[in-house]
């Protein structure tokens, strides 16, 4: 995927909070690369991943379908963007319309495109019905259409279809005629289902990113002020467990560590810390090559607190990624024993800083907060951490709120304004500018099956 082309940035991210910047970003430049986390367990995902398994899909589709940049596609993002009902039975009825062609949605769309993408529908609703051997669980009740997306189904269909989720990406890149350049990656590539828990500072552990994110029953986690796991309570270390509910450290996805010494700025970006960001960076060897380049590394600080940040500042956002980081380093691939105390290792005291350790700035060199910023932006704690501040402006319709937002325009001119500082080159200009326009079927010829994610071995993790 044109990986020996250099990158202007590589965002790590979630799937929401930097989606409203996806479009500008992409008209800055091509030169883009995605790393997103596949732990989620909530939502339509959790359904998914009851009945066939398989990493979380959910992320990785609301960052396709925002960068797909041709007209041409934008019936069929519609489509994909849709949620079905929330009564399942007209749920069920809408989905059957929708795999039938009858369909309102299909309206618009090439009837090539058409054929494309219900067949990995069909196969989807194939596979739901077939249901997985593999999965081993006592709960055989049907698949429960309610409020699922039709795009998290789509790519589902065809990651099952290839056997490879980076096959099922490169498939919607041809159809939508994404430029090469710019890559979505999963943090691992893998055909496992996975996801996240939390080591928190009073000792007790969450497990599932979901319960981390939405404790008890409330589900906004842009709800600025609620403490998550009680006062005083915060997260100090995450980890990646099976469905067997055994820790385990897995495989990063190649493909992100061939991108990360290729890139002119790494980028933070805003949103869920522990539970979009901090999953892709404490997989083995991203903190070492993070802290090895060169490069500028830059964080976009939220402009308020959600729950899993509530009471932090600038500066604990910065340790937190740097701890993340540091625990990397010490990551070695496997399961981990239960009876080893592996969170000795992995989760330095916040805050660590010493000769014998990499500095925060190895891992962060810049903080970019919004004007009005409801986190506290230590600025004489974050200079003597050697970590340069910039304020940028508000969103217009967001100035003087509670829940401040970047303005597009500056906030990119502020990260090709550093991305230029950068020791590394520039990205040549593509030529061509899109993707190749390889029939969809290409993709089958051309995509690498994924490999497990883990190896199960006697190794402890740390």
């Amino acid at each position: 995927e044109g990986m020996a082309e250099r990158l202007t940035f590589l965002f790590f991210s979630g799937g929401t909070a930097l989606n409203s910047y996806v479009e500008r970003l992409s008209a800055a430049s091509e030169h883009i690369a995605y790393c997103l986390p596949i732990s989620d367990n909530g939502g339509s995902t959790a359904e998914i991943m009851r009945v066939l398994g398989g990493p979380a899909i959910g992320d990785i589709r609301s960052r396709l379908l925002r960068i797909s940049q041709t007209t041409s596609c934008g019936s069929m993002r519609t489509l994909l963007q849709h949620r079905l009902p929330a009564d399942s039975e007209q749920a069920k009825m809408e989905w059957l319309q929708i795999i039938d062609g009858s369909h309102v949605l299909w309206t618009g769309i090439k009837e090539a495109d058409v054929q494309i993408v219900k067949a990995y529908l069909v196969h989807f609703y194939y596979c739901i019905l077939r249901r997985n051997p593999a999965i081993v669980t006592s709960d055989t009740s049907a698949f429960d259409f309610a409020l699922g997306s039709i795009g998290n189904f789509f790519f589902t269909g065809a990651r099952l279809f290839f056997g490879s989720l980076p096959a099922a990406i490169q498939l919607w890149k041809y159809i939508a005629a994404i430029p090469e350049t710019t890559h979505v990656v999963p943090a691992m590539n893998t055909v496992f289902s996975i996801t996240i828990g939390a080591e928190l500072s009073d000792g007790t552990r969450v497990i599932g990113q979901n319960t981390i994110s939405h404790p008890g029953s409330l589900v906004d986690k842009t709800h600025a002020g609620q403490a998550s796991f009680g006062p005083d309570v915060i997260i100090q270390r995450v980890f990646y467990i099976d469905d067997r509910a055994r820790e385990i450290v897995p495989r990063p996805n190649p493909t992100l560590l061939a991108l990360l010494p290729v890139t002119q700025t790494i980028v933070y970006a805003m949103g869920s810390l522990f539970t979009s960001i901090i999953p892709c960076l404490i997989l083995p060897s991203v903190g070492d090559l993070i802290s090895r380049s060169p490069c500028p590394k830059v964080l976009l600080l939220n402009g308020f607190p959600d729950r899993e940040t509530t009471g932090f500042t600038a500066s604990t956002f910065v340790e937190s990624i740097a701890n993340a980081c540091r625990q990397s380093l010490t990551a070695v691939e496997g399961v981990t024993p239960a009876a080893t105390p592996s969170h000795v290792l992995a989760n330095p005291p916040i805050f660590l800083e010493g000769p014998s350790a990499l500095r925060s700035s190895n891992f962060v060199t810049h903080v970019l907060y919004v004007e009005g910023c409801k986190i506290v932006v230590d600025i004489e704690r974050l200079t003597t951490l050697g970590i340069a501040t910039t304020a940028i402006p508000a969103s217009a319709s967001t100035r003087g709120s509670a829940t401040p937002s970047f303005d597009e325009d500056a906030l990119v001119a502020a990260l090709l304004s550093i991305a230029a500082t950068s020791p590394l080159p520039p990205p040549r200009p593509s030529s061509p500018t899109r993707a190749d326009p390889l029939p969809a079927a290409a993709a089958v010829a051309t995509a690498t099956r994924a490999v497990p994610a883990f190896r199960f071995t006697t190794s402890t993790a740390f």
